[in-house]
C-alpha cells in the first residue's frame, strides 16, 4: 500500500488559514508521532487506539484521510480545506505549549519576535528604532534608509496572539500617516490564532483580509526555521509633511545615540 505523506494534503490553490504555504508545519507534525495521534484523537479518529503502535508514515496517512473526510462531511456548503482542519485541531489540541510553538514556528513572548525581527531588517541594512510615536500610536519598530536611490520609512506592529491585536487596525491608521509601508509581523501560529477567531474553517482568510484592506503589509515569520514569508504586500498614501518630519525625527534618534 502506498501511503500518502501528510504535507501531500497541501495545495497551492486553496487558502491556508496562516496566509502562507503550510508545507514546513505538516512536515514537523508528520514527524511528530504523538502530536499527530493527539490531532487525530481531537479530530475523533475511529480507530484512534489502534494507531497508536503505528509508525509516522502510517499515522500521516491516516491523519490525511481523515481530515478530507472531515471536511467533506462538515456542515457548511464551502468546505474547509483539509489542511486547515489539521491545522485548527493542532491549535486547539491539549498538548505541550512547547510542542505546539514549535511545530508552528511561534515565540514564547512578543520581545522574542522583536529580536529576531530586528536582526533580519538589520542584515539587510535597515537602520532600525524601536517604540516609535506615530499620530496616536507607537511603532513597535520603525526601518528606514536609503533604497534604490529613494528615502524609506517602514513601521512594523508585531503581534503574538490575537489579544494583542485589539488596537492593530487604529495603530495601522495612525502609522499610513508617516510611512512607505505598514508592516504587521505574525508567526505562524499567531496567524493561525488570529483567523481561527475572526473567521471560520470555510471562510479562513478573514483577518488576512482586514489587515490588507487598511492598507498594511502581512509578513509571517516562522521562527522554528529563523525565516519570513510574505503572505501580502500593501501601501497607500502618506502625508508627506508628516513623513519628512518622521525622517529627520529618525535621523536625529540615530544621531543622538551614535
Amino acid at each position: 500500500m502506498e501511503y500518502r505523506p501528510l504535507t501531500s494534503l497541501w495545495s497551492n490553490h486553496c487558502p491556508s488559514i496562516i496566509g502562507i504555504d503550510p508545507t514546513t508545519i505538516l512536515r514537523r507534525l508528520a514527524s511528530d508521532k504523538e502530536t499527530m495521534h493527539a490531532v487525530a484523537s481531537y479530530l475523533n479518529h475511529p480507530h484512534i487506539n489502534d494507531l497508536r503502535e503505528e509508525t509516522a508514515a502510517v499515522l500521516g496517512h491516516h491523519l490525511h484521510a481523515h481530515a478530507s473526510h472531515w471536511s467533506a462531511l462538515h456542515p457548511h456548503n464551502t468546505k474547509p480545506h483539509p489542511v486547515n482542519v489539521v491545522l485548527f485541531a493542532l491549535q486547539k489540541v491539549n498538548i505541550p505549549e512547547e510542542t505546539r510553538r514549535t511545530i508552528l514556528g511561534g515565540v514564547e513572548k512578543e520581545a522574542d519576535l522583536v529580536q529576531h525581527v530586528r536582526r533580519h531588517l538589520a542584515r539587510d541594512k535597515w537602520k532600525v528604532e524601536t517604540e516609535i510615536p506615530m499620530e496616536s500610536s507607537r511603532a513597535d519598530l520603525v526601518a528606514f534608509a536609503w533604497k534604490d536611490l529613494e528615502r524609506k520609512i517602514i513601521a512594523i506592529e508585531l503581534k503574538n496572539n490575537y489579544a494583542a491585536c485589539d488596537r492593530l487596525f487604529g495603530q495601522i491608521k495612525d502609522y499610513r500617516t508617516t510611512s512607505d509601508e505598514v508592516r504587521v509581523v505574525l508567526t505562524p501560529q499567531a496567524a493561525l490564532e488570529c483567523g481561527l477567531a475572526e473567521g471560520t474553517l470555510h471562510e479562513p482568510l478573514k483577518f488576512l483580509a482586514r489587515v490588507k484592506q487598511a492598507g498594511a503589509s502581512l509578513h509571517v515569520y516562522d521562527a522554528t526555521d529563523d525565516r519570513f514569508a510574505i503572505a501580502h504586500s500593501a501601501s497607500g498614501d502618506y502625508d508627506r509633511k508628516k513623513w519628512s518630519e518622521m525622517w529627520k525625527k529618525l535621523n536625529e534618534v540615530v544621531t543622538a545615540t551614535a
